[in-house]
Parts: structure tokens; C-alpha cells; sequence
């Protein structure tokens, strides 16, 4: 929440100085409260970014529902629950998009790729299989060395509108990736653990909710003003001012209210 709300403090103080200060008070209270994927058409309302936090927030509510039923089950019902999921979010939800019943098409069907009701399938998914991890322990090193590269070639080689209505397609191979990181193996597990890379994983959320401000920002006033184009230097300067302003805001205002007594137990 907190990173949420400097996420739409930045994109507001900048539109402002655009001289664009017209707020949709509904818009801004949904957004505020990380719901603005529950309702149809407003799933990309102001901070675009945010539509994956709201997500994440009806995750983090059904999860103490739901992980416990999960433990409780045997390793065979839960391999064939997490199949059952995946053609779920693979095959049936996309068909969705072909019966819009009476909404807007291109809402409906950018709603079928946000909605957390829908979404929710991949996470449980995610959830299912850290069970099996608990269950029967950490893959082979050696799946990290063949599952990393074949993935990571799969994802750059596949066409973006393969994924516009749904991305639930690729479940399996994204849970490979995420196995193949569970024993990365002695040196990538230190590199893991340093302070830079765990205080870009504590930055991760505040970098997300701030790019696309930054994007625009650059694109909109900063390239124009100095008549700079894109290329590696501007690049560099734009991933800077991202990198260290999500850094700042998550050390100096997130860190400290996660740590207040509301927070606890």
C-alpha cells in the first residue's frame, strides 16, 4: 500500500506539471485501495502498473484460506488439482473472451487478462507447487543448468500477442523457472543473498509502480526538453533515476511503515 500510494503521488505531481490535474475521484478511490481490477474497464486506471498490486492484494487475502487445504492434501490429489488448474487458466478462461455477454469486447477482454478472480488459478498453481517442494524436497542442480537457458529462450522467442488475453499457457514454464531458482547451487545462492541484489528484490515492487511514470515522464517532457533521443546514455540515465528513486522511497518510507506495531502479529 504504501508503494502504491507514492506510485500515484508521482504520476499525479507529474501530470500536474503537464498542466493535467482533471482526477476521477471513483477512479482514484479504487485505485487507492488496490480494487480497480475488480471492476470491469478500469483494470488499467491511472498508475498501469498498479493492476498486478491489486491483484496481489486479493492473493495475499485468499491465501491463508486456501494454503492450509492444500497441505492437507496427498501428493497425487494435489498433482492432479494443479493439472486441473492449469488447462482452467490455460484453455478455458481465453475461450471466455469469445462470449464478451454483453460487455465491451476489448474491456472483456482485457479484463480476462487482469482479473484476480481469474488470475487467481496461476497463483494457487504457484502455491501447489511449494507445497510439493516442501513435501519431496528441492530439485537437482542440474535442472537449473538445463530448465534457466530453454525457458529463458522459449519467453524471448514468443510472440507478445500469443499472451494478450491470458499468459496462463505458460504456467509450466515459468513454474520451471521458478523450480530451477530453488537450487540455483552454492555460487548464485551468494549472489542471491548480497546486499545489492537483496536490496533490488526489497525494491522490486516500488520499481514497478514507478517505471511507467518515469517512462512517460521521459518520453513526454524530459527527451523533448533537452532534444535528446532515446539511445544507451539516456537509457542509462532513465534506469539511474528508476533504480535509485524505488530504492529510496522502499528504504525510507516502506521499510519503516512495514515495521510499525500494525503490522505485527
Amino acid at each position: 500500500f504504501p508503494a502504491n500510494v507514492i506510485g500515484l503521488l508521482f504520476l499525479l505531481s507529474t501530470q500536474a506539471l503537464r498542466g493535467s490535474v482533471a482526477v476521477d475521484w471513483n477512479t482514484l478511490s479504487e485505485c487507492l485501495l488496490l480494487v480497480q481490477t475488480w471492476v470491469v474497464g478500469n483494470e488499467h486506471a491511472m498508475n498501469v502498473p498498479a493492476w498486478s498490486m491489486s491483484c496481489l492484494l486479493f492473493f495475499y487475502l485468499i491465501f491463508p484460506v486456501i494454503l492450509p487445504r492444500l497441505v492437507r492434501l496427498k501428493t497425487a490429489t494435489l498433482q492432479v488439482g494443479l493439472l486441473g488448474l492449469w488447462i482452467l487458466s490455460a484453455v478455458v478462461l481465453p475461450e471466455l473472451a469469445r462470449w464478451p455477454w454483453g460487455f465491451d469486447p476489448s474491456d472483456w477482454t482485457q479484463h480476462l487478462h487482469t482479473s484476480p478472480l481469474l488470475r487467481s488459478a496461476e497463483f494457487v498453481l504457484g502455491m501447489g507447487v511449494a507445497v510439493l517442494v516442501a513435501m519431496r524436497g528441492k530439485p537437482p542442480i542440474w535442472w537449473f543448468r538445463l530448465a534457466v537457458p530453454l525457458i529463458l529462450g522459449l519467453m524471448f522467442f514468443t510472440p507478445s500477442e500469443t499472451m494478450a488475453v491470458n499468459n496462463g499457457l505458460f504456467a509450466p514454464f515459468t513454474i520451471s523457472l521458478l523450480l530451477a531458482f530453488v537450487n540455483p547451487g552454492p555460487l548464485l545462492e551468494r549472489l542471491g543473498n548480497s546486499g545489492p541484489v537483496r536490496t533490488l528484490a526489497s525494491a522490486s515492487i516500488c520499481i514497478f509502480l514507478l517505471h511507467m511514470t518515469w517512462i512517460n515522464l521521459f518520453k513526454g517532457w524530459v527527451l523533448p526538453h533537452l532534444h535528446l533521443e532515446w539511445d544507451l546514455w539516456t537509457l542509462g540515465l532513465f534506469l539511474t533515476l528508476v533504480l535509485t528513486s524505488s530504492v529510496l522511497v522502499d528504504r525510507f518510507i516502506c521499510q519503516p511503515l512495514s515495521r510499525l506495531p500494525l503490522n505485527r502479529g
